[in-house]
């Protein structure tokens, strides 16, 4: 028997509208599960970027405590301040488990080193719900965000651009490159004990004189040539006791040219730590002639909390210690024993990147002339400066490290100051992905 067509089309209707519904919520299950798990994924991303910023910038915060103070307790301490002031939208600090490390090096990373370089701040378990693909098998109601973050110095020698340098010039020996003697450029290094001596990084015209060679005051002797009657507390004389050429030239008193124009303005302004302008070892800088003691002392001082002349505590804080005649492991003990991040001052501002000048080069001659840069150097100011008649001597010692702010070259040359001035940058974590 033949069905009629009017038959055959209502014969399984039902069945039809069942398994297009079926299509239907099977297909509609599927696009919200894929919905949500972009959704989740992007919140899950979100959230980790979050994460990774406020890691970063506790890791900087460290880094820069830790060259400041020597201390991974404050370090630790100002990381971790840091980070929760990073935190922004809905996450929080309760929800995560903040880890800080230190090392000596950065590959390997050994966490627990003696004299640590190196912070690293991470999280490991920061769960975040999922909120729509937790229909999908196997995947669950939360997911676990983290990520780390390393921070630590990066030396800027050896033909970098480095910035942010003192407006002084130090007269070195080129001979001397051999820096395993604890001693670059007839320079000895401060272990932190004193044992190097004081350094006397502005001349002044010695003996009642102001600088004509014949220490009688009319325009020569600069009071940086081997015979000068140097300061008790100074090495000068001794470093170059074997006639190594440290003069600059007639009435120069180790200042270098400025780049606010000339004037005792200028000099105040510049050694107050306004001075900008940046150079590598490889370049010359020009000296600027002239004793100026009374700008000097006024820009200088600001350093030691003392403040005369057109210079604002505002514009140029004091050291956060300003304790003269000390050593510079007793500054640092300062820094890790008292609450300094809570003093009114700025840290390391009594540490200076200077360059260190061949000033025997054939190429120097007399009045403003260019000196051949040898290196930069980390100097820690130990005094403040007295205006006296024409004396005005800046002392300090030769240290290991400073801050700076500069481009690194490529390649380094060997022979660099060890240390010198760095820039506190992020890397990669050696030991991690994540990063």
């Amino acid at each position: 028997m033949v069905l009629s067509s009017r038959n055959r089309r209502g014969r399984n209707p039902s069945k039809q509208k069942g398994a297009v519904l079926a299509l239907i919520a099977v297909g509609t299950l599927g696009v919200l599960a894929v919905a949500g798990l972009a959704i989740d994924m992007g919140h899950s991303y979100l959230n980790r970027s979050r994460l990774q910023n406020a890691l970063d910038a506790a890791a900087l915060s460290g880094a820069w405590t830790l060259l400041n103070s020597d201390s991974t307790v404050f370090s630790t301490n100002d990381a971790t301040t840091t980070f929760n002031e990073h935190l922004v939208g809905e996450m929080s600090r309760d929800e995560m488990t903040l880890v800080v490390e230190f090392s000596n090096t950065l590959v390997p990373f050994v966490p627990g080193g003696a004299d640590p370089d190196f912070i690293r701040v991470r999280v490991t378990d920061y769960d975040r719900p999922n909120f729509l693909s937790r229909v999908l098998p196997g995947v669950g109601d939360t997911k676990t965000v983290g990520t780390t973050a390393v921070a630590g110095p990066q030396q800027l020698s050896g033909g970098s651009l480095v910035c942010d340098i003192a407006p002084l010039l130090i007269c070195g020996d080129a001979s001397d490159t051999d820096p395993t003697d604890d001693t670059l450029f007839g320079i000895g290094y401060d272990d932190g004990s004193g044992s190097a001596g004081k350094y006397c990084l502005k001349s002044s015209a010695s003996s009642g004189g102001n600088g004509n060679g014949n220490n009688n005051g009319n325009g020569n002797n600069n009071g940086n040539q081997p015979g000068v009657e140097w300061p008790d507390d100074c090495v000068n004389e001794t470093l170059h006791e074997d006639n190594v050429d440290n003069s600059v030239g007639p009435g120069n008193f180790q200042l270098i040219q400025l780049d606010c124009g000339p004037g005792g303005d200028c000099v105040r302004e510049n050694l107050a730590g306004g001075f900008q302008s940046c150079l590598t070892d490889a370049d010359s800088v020009t000296t600027k002639p002239g004793n100026t003691v009374g700008p000097t002392a006024q820009g200088f001082n600001t350093r030691f909390g003392q403040y005369q002349g057109s210079v604002s505590r505002d514009e140029y804080p004091p050291d956060l210690v300003t304790t003269e005649d000390i050593t510079y492991g007793e500054y640092l003990d300062r820094y890790e024993n008292e609450a300094w991040d809570e003093q009114d001052g700025a840290p390391q501002r009594r540490v200076m990147a200077v360059p260190i000048g061949n000033c025997g080069a054939d190429s120097v001659g007399n009045g403003q002339t260019d000196v051949p840069i040898l290196a930069l150097g980390c100097f820690f100011m130990t005094d403040s400066t007295e205006n006296t008649g024409q004396d005005n001597w800046i002392k300090g010692v030769l240290v290991r490290e400073c801050t700076a702010s500069g481009v690194p070259a490529e390649n380094p040359e060997a022979g660099a100051i060890p240390g010198g001035p760095v820039r506190l940058i992020l890397y990669k974590d050696p030991d991690s992905l994540a990063s």
